[in-house]
Order: structure tokens, then sequence, then C-alpha cells
């Protein structure tokens, strides 16, 4: 089935990487969704767990050093210039949270068998888990810096919709600008799905990549910035019934990672959006 349309930047969603659009945020990062990965929430799903003990080696070889700051920032606020979009990044746990899409930081074949998957998918119940395996029954596997969605499950109103978001992860792709720009897709992608698919009002986004993929915190705070800028500027090409999403939340469970998520996202975010 052909790709569908979207008013989008150059869009069709789930999150292909092109060299055209430069208008919303510089890169040349588009947006794309396959028509059958569009609501039909019965046909979406994911696949096998992988070992837990498995993953919690990989945790251990991700983590980075902390180094002490003289103030500890684990909570950040501000609106966006163009639409008044309000962000907030805070230490939380994104099954709880009160928006109505959450983000799952998943693998090309969603596997739920560690990190924020597991608790997702644990939280969320067999439901999730259904549509994940029919997902892939279908497509075989979300390619990265794609995304599709699920029902929420068990998980608590007034969330609705998971987002299944597949990152970049550092071991396959070592080089630092294409690791970059495929992760700006990726939540851009998120931010763009949730507005015009699921026509959500708010959505609560992990640091993606951060984890079991070891991606840098400087690279996933550049391509966070680049992503709520560019919704942004998106936002204003849309008409006014049109502009769904107007709040964006950035949480993880770790205070450190969220310190050193908010330190980057202050460096690449435009002087504006925090005066």
């Amino acid at each position: 089935m052909p790709a569908a349309q979207v008013n989008s930047p150059r869009a069709e969603i789930a999150g292909a990487v092109d060299d055209t659009p430069t208008e919303y945020g510089g890169s040349g990062m588009t947006a794309t969704y396959d028509q059958a990965r569009v609501p039909c929430d019965e046909q979406h799903g994911g696949g096998p767990a992988e070992s837990s003990r498995k993953a919690d080696d990989r945790v251990q070889r991700c983590r980075r050093p902390h180094t002490a700051a003289a103030e500890c920032r684990t909570e950040l606020k501000f609106a966006t210039p163009l639409t008044d979009l309000a962000v907030d990044v805070s230490v939380g746990d994104s099954t709880a949270e009160d928006t109505e899409v959450i983000v799952n930081p998943a693998n090309r074949y969603l596997w739920h068998g560690a990190g924020a998957a597991k608790a997702i998918a644990t939280a969320a119940g067999p439901e999730l888990i259904s549509q994940c395996t029919e997902f892939i029954k279908a497509y075989e596997m979300l390619p990265i810096a794609h995304v599709t969605h699920t029902s929420a499950g068990n998980l608590p109103r007034p969330i609705k919709y998971v987002i299944h978001a597949v990152g970049p992860n550092a071991k396959e792709t070592p080089d630092r600008e294409l690791c970059l720009e495929l992760l700006k897709a990726t939540f851009l992608n998120c931010l763009l799905y949730a507005n015009d698919v699921l026509c959500a009002k708010s959505i609560a986004m992990p640091a993606i990549s951060s984890g079991l993929f070891c991606v840098p915190m400087d690279i996933v705070s550049a391509a966070t910035a680049y992503a709520i800028q560019s919704f942004d500027r998106y936002l204003t090409t849309l008409a006014p019934d049109r502009r769904n999403l107007g709040h964006i939340k950035v949480v993880n469970i770790d205070g450190q990672t969220t310190e050193q998520f908010i330190d980057g996202l202050t460096t690449h975010l435009a002087l504006d959006l925090l005066s």
C-alpha cells in the first residue's frame, strides 16, 4: 500500500532519512510513515524477550562516569517561542505520566527484554505485547528512526497509546554524525506521529538510545533540541485545529541521566527558548 501523505515537512511518518527539508530544522531529516503502519491498534506488536542477564551486562558496560556539578539540575521547563509549546524535562516514570502518549525506546524487533521497554511492556500487559507480535509478523522489523504505535493496554489513563521508536545503536552506528542524524529523525518522528496520526495533546519521551544502545548524552540532547525546535516550526505551518500536541515531557527514571540530559539540552537549545 502506498505511503500516505501528511502535512509534515516532506512527511510520510515512521521515520526515514532524506536530504530535503531544511526549513524545519536545517538538517535534511524527514519524517515518514507507511499507511499500513498507521492506526489500527490490533495490528501492532512486539516479539520475544531477550535475556535480562545479557541486557543487564550491556547496561553495566554502557554506564558513563559522572562528574559532580556545583548545582544538580533535574528539572527544566520552558515554552517554545513560535507556538508556545510547553516542554518539561524531569526525573520520572513514563508508565505513570499524565500524558496521552508515552514513547517506548524500542529495538527493531520490538523485543521488551530490559530497561524502559521491559518496564513499559510489563505495565501495559499482554495486549501491547500481542500487538507488537502481530506487527513483526506483518513487517518483520521496525527500521531505525521509524515509529509505530500500539494501544496502552493496562497503563493508567490518561495514557492511550504507546509509540515504539527505534533509535540508533552506537555499536552498530559508530559514526557520530550519522548517529546524530538518525536520532534527530527518531525524536522528530515521535512528535509528528503523536500530532498528525494520534491527534494527541501530550507526550512523554525518554532519552532514546542513551541506555542499552550506548549513544553519548551529548548526541541525545542535541537530537532532542533539534526535534523540539523543528516541531515548533512545523506547527506554524498547520491550521490551528491541526495543532494537537501542546505538551512535551522528557522523563528518565535516573536522576544522573536527567541531569546530564538537561546540561546538554541547555547547551544545544536556542537561547530564546530558555529566556
